[in-house]
């Protein structure tokens, strides 16, 4: 039985897969049968508590470098429609060094803000500053994947169940050589390879360039026009406090003035009152100006950081690409085609030849 664990939206994903039929049943639904199929989702927290031992060599290429470990580990499952029962598996967990997955970051740290600029140098200019070059951002902390392979039974050997299981999957490809022998393509002629360009990947990487050049070019107008907004709106602070300050004194003034001449205080109130609204007035307008000089300002302000992060994520979006880029080879198939062509051919002379000593 082979069991699969990923992330799904925050909860661990048990997939297994039994031999002898195609259904997908929650397991711990019914008491456990041999050969069954389970598919279950189990918080995160469940696995806490499995018991895993010493990982040892389960295979190794012609260097002597190893690729695969496994240890013995066991678990148990909480079964939701039998309160208080658990299901005790045995588990084989092969850790592959070849294939690595991203760490899924625990909940406390997912919950924290992150800045995106964080792992830059502290005397490194920031990204609103002039002479800030982007940079890749931080590659994502791999692990090697774990491929466990549970067992129900109460005694075995870690490493012989992961053998057992492993050689399942150059058995599988017994079916297709049976397929190929009656097409005589059983034999291996071998093939002349080139190395060609890899079209997807130079497609993916034309792409990112060309998204690296507009990025920096969106980058670099948000920043003239950030500039050019924040000064209109020093401008505008500057001219609104100077206006206020002079039509405010003004009013003063005035006051001193009707108040020398013996106004009745309900007239004074009263033209003192109207003089105000239309200072008011007059300076709404300049407050509505400066506000969205601001506005703008913080508006650019941010595009400006969108696109310098952006340029970070396509620079390692690059690198990435670089390192898991595969050389493709051009294969000269000429040879099968030849013997492909020689088979149809001598089939075609034998038909003949039937219907000929066998006419109708």
């Amino acid at each position: 039985m082979e069991t699969h664990l990923s992330q799904v939206g925050g909860a661990s994903l048990m997939r297994s897969r039994g031999r002898t039929n195609g259904t997908e049943n929650p397991v711990g639904c019914h008491p456990w049968r041999e050969n069954e199929e389970g598919v279950k989702i189990i918080p995160a927290q469940n696995y806490a508590g499995v018991d895993i031992g010493t990982f040892l060599p389960l295979s190794m290429d012609a260097q002597g470098q190893v690729l695969r470990e496994v240890a013995p580990a066991r678990i148990a499952l909480p079964r939701p429609d039998h309160p208080g029962e658990v299901l005790s598996l045995q588990v084989a967990l092969i850790r592959d060094l070849r294939r690595l997955v991203p760490v899924q970051p625990s909940p406390e740290d997912a919950e924290l803000p992150h800045r995106w600029d964080a792992d830059r140098e502290r005397t490194d200019p920031q990204w609103w500053e002039e002479g800030w070059q982007a940079t890749a951002s931080s590659a994502k902390e791999m692990t090697p994947k774990l491929i466990p392979i549970v067992t129900t039974a109460s005694t075995y050997d870690a490493f012989e169940l992961a053998q057992a299981y492993i050689h399942r999957w150059p058995a599988q490809e017994n079916v297709i050589k049976d397929y190929l022998l009656p097409l005589g393509l059983d034999t291996n002629h071998g093939f002349a390879k080139t190395p060609v360009e890899n079209s997807e990947v130079t497609k993916r990487r034309n792409s990112l360039e060309k998204r690296l050049a507009k990025l920096k070019q969106w980058a670099q107008s948000a920043s003239t026009r950030s500039h050019q907004a924040g000064k209109r709106h020093d401008r505008l602070r500057i001219q609104l406090k100077s206006r206020a300050d002079e039509l405010y004194r003004e009013l003063g003034l005035y006051q001193t003035t009707l108040e020398l001449q013996g106004v009745a205080d309900h007239l004074l109130r009263r033209e003192i009152k109207e003089r105000k609204a239309v200072i008011d007035a007059e300076l709404e307008q300049l407050r509505i100006k400066e506000w969205r000089a601001y506005e703008q300002f913080n508006q650019e302000f941010r595009k400006q950081e969108r696109y310098c992060k952006e340029q970070r994520d396509v620079l390692r979006a690059l690198e990435d690409l670089e390192v898991t880029e595969r050389t493709m080879y051009e294969l000269d198939v000429r040879p099968v085609q030849l013997k492909l062509a020689l088979e149809a051919r001598g089939k075609l002379a034998r038909e003949r030849t039937l219907i000929t000593d066998h006419p109708m």
